[in-house]
């Protein structure tokens, strides 16, 4: 950004190149700080007009109605597109004008205005399409389909968004990716499809972190707290809605703050925390009333109605229902939906006839042109005459010779593919095998919940297969945990993975014993009796973190790995005993620590995969630091909601980069 204020204050500079500058200034302020934007977009509007650099008069109205778009100011911003369309269409720019029709219509979306929204994304189709603008294709494919949404033409609806995110995707803008896998994360949550919504959103939020949109990560945290308050996961509900707030809160945006108070207080209603979800609720309307979102309006009086009927203030209750009632026929009425449908219909029709005419007119002008290829193609043969025929002898016996020798190599090329593939299928096979081994080794979610009743693992294999695993086993009323991190990654880590499980069961179920630091002793003589077979000299095993709990105490014992225990969002960290389970110089008998039970003490096992992942704003490690921070914050959460927020963490964290290694963590909270 200061490079391009640098260029824009350079006088030395062109004109055309300053106007340039300042244009991508208010463009990115637009999306970030819209009050800044507008600042900008003034000093653009009267550089270009002192200059009369003319044909940016059109980019700078366009700016600044997206900086006012973004405040929730509709009439400044429809101004503002329009002469922007003026100018754009009086100098015949088409891509320009494409884009002033589409904002026009997204104007007309936040009024609720649905038909006249369609007449103008229609027509910014028709000419993006006819310029070949793929991105601007994908971007009304999208808004027609928003529209079919609302409308309740759900087929329709899902049909332009998957055409939206092929498009997308082949042209890979990140911002545009985000912004399609959220309009289907959007879709099947009013489907009441939440794990395909979650997959969805969670895509949206992936691609949002590339492209650096905070807008967009926010828009995505207000739609996972619905998906939580939908499968009734309150406490991750509450933490996404807050988070979603205070994201638009430091973003300036009031539509995004007026939808995500609506949605915070519609929980509270839900929820029967009436007066809290009446207070959220009637600062949302009042915002979304300043700023004309009937959408927003109608929604917020529909929880105000719910949340005063609750409380039995019939009058206020019906009045806010009237209004909900009034601000609902104005967006959706019968008529509204038969023309939308109409003009989508006459869209598809129109496109068609449009192709099937553009085809008859191509055909014949290639029918024109062969015919004068033809004539030329006649004197042409006739003069060469039979120079041209030994010429073509030569080719011919030339071509021949070549298609054998390419016969031959063909036949060889498809024996070594199929080698190949052979060799290929082995190799899935031997993951596939790996794999099916290794879910043998896992206990069930049911096994973990029915002896952690409150607890959660977080489980992220970097391949197919893992060598991390978890592990669980109760005997004569003690419940052993473990989370282990073996030698490497993948196949090879999974084979390991296996062993080491395997000494484990043997040391509590074979051979009985109770104290963490013994079985993690005769753990690794197991193991190191099982790898001396090799002839080759195998370093491999495992880093581990295992606990013993019972009735009274809780007894651990650990290989590199640490024992973290939170009580009142306090941390004791305990460290483990550096070696590992496997080969080592000076090995040394493991030490048990003995810690009493205490009921709301939580307890955390963990693996290193998720403190070593790259990544952040610098692509560094994220670190152990970090982890205590989110588990100290979130200690008000209960245990999935404080999962969900991990898992969220190292997604934003990971970005774009590579995931380094397998993760494992394991929290349990006493009772």
């Amino acid at each position: 950004m200061d490079s391009l204020w640098t260029v824009f204050h350079d006088e030395h500079q062109t004109d055309s190149l300053r106007a340039n500058a300042i244009h991508n200034i208010t463009v990115k302020l637009a999306y970030t700080d819209p009050d800044s934007g507008l600042k900008a977009g003034d000093q653009y509007l009267h550089f270009v007009f002192d200059h009369k650099v003319i044909k940016a008069y059109a980019g700078a109205y366009n700016s600044i109605g997206t900086c006012y778009l973004n405040k929730g100011n509709l009439d400044s911003a429809q101004s503002n597109f329009e002469k922007g369309l003026y100018y754009r269409r009086l100098y015949k720019d088409k891509r320009g004008e494409a884009a002033s029709l589409n904002n026009i219509g997204i104007v007309y979306y936040q009024r609720g205005a649905y038909s006249r929204c369609l007449e103008y994304y229609q027509q910014s189709l028709r000419i993006k399409d006819s310029l070949g603008d793929n991105a601007g294709v994908a971007s009304s494919y999208s808004n027609i389909g928003m529209i079919n949404e609302e409308q309740g033409n759900k087929k329709k609806a899902l049909e332009y968004y998957w055409k939206s995110l092929m498009l997308r995707i082949s042209i890979k803008d990140n911002r545009a990716i985000s912004d399609s896998y959220q309009k289907l994360g959007g879709y099947y949550m009013k489907k009441e499809s939440y794990d395909s919504a979650q997959l969805f959103i969670h895509e949206s939020i992936h691609y949002s972190l590339l492209a650096n949109d905070r807008r967009s990560l926010a828009t995505n945290y207000l739609n996972l707290g619905q998906v939580f308050e939908s499968k009734s996961e309150d406490d991750s509900a509450l933490y996404y809605f807050q988070l979603a707030l205070t994201m638009q809160h430091a973003l300036h945006n009031e539509e995004g703050i007026a939808i995500a108070q609506k949605d915070l207080g519609s929980f509270y209603v839900s929820r029967g925390k009436d007066a809290a979800g009446i207070r959220m609720c009637d600062s949302a309307l009042v915002l979304a009333t300043a700023t004309e979102y009937a959408r927003t309006q109608m929604q917020a009086c529909n929880c105000l109605a719910q949340g005063y009927d609750h409380l039995h203030q019939s009058g206020r209750a019906l009045y806010y229902y009237k209004r909900a009632d009034s601000l609902s026929d104005s967006l959706v009425g019968e008529e509204t939906a038969k023309e939308i449908a109409r003009k989508t219909l006459e869209y598809d029709f129109s496109m068609d006839k449009l192709e099937d005419s553009l085809r008859i007119q191509k055909d014949n002008e290639l029918k024109d042109i062969r015919r004068d290829k033809e004539v030329q193609q006649q004197q042409f043969y006739t003069m060469l005459g039979a120079g041209a025929f030994v010429v073509m002898l030569i080719i011919a016996f030339i071509a021949f010779r070549g298609y054998r020798q390419k016969q031959q190599s063909n036949r060889e090329l498809e024996k070594k593919n199929l080698l190949i593939e052979e060799k290929q299928k082995e190799i899935l096979d031997s993951i596939t095998y790996a794999r099916r081994l290794q879910e043998a080794i896992l206990p069930s979610m049911d096994t973990m919940r029915k002896f952690l009743q409150n607890g959660f693992v977080l489980y992220k294999p970097k391949d197919i297969v893992a060598g991390d695993f978890y592990w669980l086993e109760h005997v004569n009323g003690v419940t052993y945990v473990a989370a282990a991190d073996c030698t490497g990654h993948g196949v090879p880590g999974a084979m390991v993975s296996v062993v080491c499980s395997a000494a484990l069961n043997r040391c509590v179920l074979e051979f009985g014993i109770t104290d963490p630091g013994k079985i993690l002793d005769r753990a690794r003589e197991l193991v190191l009796e099982t790898f001396s077979r090799s002839e080759a000299d195998v370093k491999d095993g495992m880093d581990i973190s295992l606990i013993a709990l019972s009735d009274k105490d809780v007894k651990w014992a650990g290989a590199n790995n640490p024992l973290w225990i939170f009580e009142n969002a306090q941390l004791t960290a305990y460290k483990a005993d550096k070696q590992p389970i496997g080969k080592t110089d000076n090995p040394k008998p493991f030490t048990t620590i003995t810690v009493e039970r205490r009921k709301g003490m939580r307890i955390y096992l963990l693996t290193d995969g998720f403190a070593d992942q790259f990544g952040g704003p610098q692509g560094k490690k994220f670190k152990y630091k970090q982890i205590e921070k989110i588990l100290s914050e979130t200690f008000s959460l209960n245990m999935d909601a404080q999962r969900n927020v991990l898992d969220t963490a190292f997604i934003q964290w990971q970005g774009a980069l590579e995931q380094v290694d397998d993760v494992c963590v394991i929290g349990i909270e006493l009772s």
